[in-house]
C-alpha cells in the first residue's frame, strides 16, 4: 500500500492507493510517480499552456482497439467491442477528450440503451468498454484517472436454460431421423458440452476413437477465423458411447480435415447451425431452446448427477468457477442429504461430556516469595 498526505489547494488530502508492483522498491517508486502527478494537477500555474495533446474520444478508440488486437484479443471481444463503440458509447462522448469522462457520461449511457430497451447485460458491457479504454490512455502516459462512477445495472440472478431428460430423449430422436450429422452435432453439446465456435472448428486430429474415445478442444471457430479455445486453454472430454458412433458414421472430406461441413464442403457457420438445431427442435416438438442450451444441458446433467463441481468446471472449460454453481440448482435434495448425513451418524443427539477432573487448590504465593 501507498498512504501518504498531499498538500493541495483546498486542504490536505490523504491519498491511498495499492502498488502495482507488491515490493517495497516498487511501492516506493509508485508513491513518488503518485507524488509528481498529482503535484502536477493540483499545483498547475496560471501561465502554464493548456495540454491540448489528449485526443478526443473517437480518435482514441482506434488506437484503442489495434493494442487489444496486438495482445491477442479474441476476434469476437474484439468485433464486440468495436460495435459497443460504435452504437452507443462514441455517439454520446465522441468529442469529449479521454481525460475529461466523467459519471455523468456513463449516466447518459446507461439512460440511453435502458430507454432503447437493450438488455442489462449489454448495458453494463457498453459501460465497461467505456471504463476499460479511459483507463487504458491514462495506464499508458503514467495518469491517474480522476474518480467516476461505472454505475453498473444489477443483473437478476436466473438458471442457465436446459433441456430436460425426456426433452433430450426427444431431440436424440428426432436428430437420429434426420442423419448422422445432425446427431453428430446434438451429442457434441448434449453430452461433450461443445459451445458452438467449438463444434464449429472441430476436427478429425483432435478425435479418438479407438481405446478410450475422447475429443480435445483445441480451437474455436469466429466467421471464418479460427484461434485458441476460450480462455486459451484446451481441454479434453471423454466421449460417450452413442456419441462414438454416430462420429464413425460421418464420412470424411478429402480435402477439409472438419468434422462437420456444409452441403458445399466448407466448415459450418453460425447460420446454418442454427437452422440444422432448430430443425431438430422442430422435428422434437420442443418449443424453446438454442444450440448453446445443449451446453446448459451438459453441465446440469452432470450436477444432477452428483458429479464434483471442480470437474465439471474442466469438463466445461470455465475459467471461473462461480460460472459453473449456476448448475447446482439442479443436483435434487442436496441440502437433504447433507442433513441426513449427519443424522446417520451413531451418537447423533447426544453430546458427550468432557472427562470430570478435579480441581486442585493451589497453595497462594505471597509476593515477595522466589518464583
Amino acid at each position: 500500500m501507498v498512504d501518504f498526505h498531499l498538500q493541495t489547494p483546498t486542504g490536505i488530502t490523504r491519498v491511498r492507493r495499492v502498488s502495482p508492483v507488491q515490493s517495497r522498491r516498487g511501492a516506493s517508486r509508485y508513491e513518488l510517480q503518485l507524488r509528481e502527478t498529482l503535484y502536477a494537477r493540483f499545483w498547475r500555474r496560471k501561465d502554464d499552456p493548456p495540454d491540448d495533446t489528449t485526443p478526443t474520444l473517437t480518435r482514441y478508440a482506434s488506437h484503442y482497439l489495434r493494442d487489444l488486437r496486438s495482445r491477442g484479443r479474441r476476434p469476437s471481444t474484439l468485433a464486440s467491442i468495436e460495435r459497443l463503440l460504435r452504437l452507443w458509447v462514441l455517439p454520446h462522448t465522441a468529442t469529449r477528450k479521454v481525460d475529461a469522462i466523467r459519471t455523468a457520461d456513463f449516466s447518459a449511457i446507461r439512460i440511453a440503451m435502458t430507454e432503447a430497451g437493450r438488455q442489462p447485460k449489454t448495458i453494463n458491457n457498453a459501460l465497461v468498454v467505456l471504463s476499460g479504454l479511459v483507463r487504458h490512455w491514462h495506464a499508458e502516459h503514467d495518469r491517474i484517472p480522476r474518480a467516476f462512477r461505472v454505475g453498473l445495472v444489477k443483473l437478476p440472478k436466473c438458471e442457465a436454460p436446459y433441456f430436460r431428460d425426456e426433452q433430450v430423449d426427444a431431440l436424440v430422436t428426432a436428430a437420429r431421423s434426420l442423419g448422422r450429422q445432425a446427431l453428430a452435432l446434438l451429442l457434441l453439446g448434449v453430452d461433450a458440452g461443445l459451445r458452438m465456435s467449438e463444434t464449429r472448428a472441430l476436427q478429425w486430429s483432435d478425435l479418438i476413437l479407438e481405446g478410450r474415445p475422447t475429443v480435445t478442444v483445441a480451437r474455436t471457430r469466429d466467421d471464418s477465423e479460427e484461434h485458441a479455445p476460450k480462455g486459451w486453454r484446451s481441454r479434453t472430454i471423454p466421449l460417450t458411447p452413442r456419441l462414438v458412433e454416430a462420429l464413425r458414421g460421418l464420412p470424411r472430406h478429402p480435402h477439409d480435415p472438419h468434422v462437420l461441413l456444409s452441403r458445399r464442403g466448407t466448415p459450418l457457420s453460425r447460420r446454418v447451425v442454427g437452422l440444422r438445431f432448430h430443425k431438430i427442435r422442430t422435428a422434437a416438438a420442443v418449443e424453446h431452446g438454442t444450440y448453446h442450451s445443449t451446453r446448459h444441458t451438459f453441465c446440469t446433467r452432470l450436477a444432477a448427477r452428483g458429479v464434483p463441481v471442480t470437474t465439471i468446471q474442466e469438463l466445461a472449460g470455465h475459467a471461473d468457477l462461480a460460472t459453473t454453481r449456476r448448475y447446482l440448482h439442479a443436483t435434487p435434495g442436496a441440502a437433504d442429504a447433507a442433513i441426513a448425513a449427519l443424522s446417520d451418524s451413531p451418537n447423533h443427539g447426544t453430546i458427550a461430556a468432557p472427562p470430570a477432573s478435579p480441581i486442585e487448590k493451589r497453595p497462594r504465593r505471597l509476593p515477595y516469595e522466589a518464583v
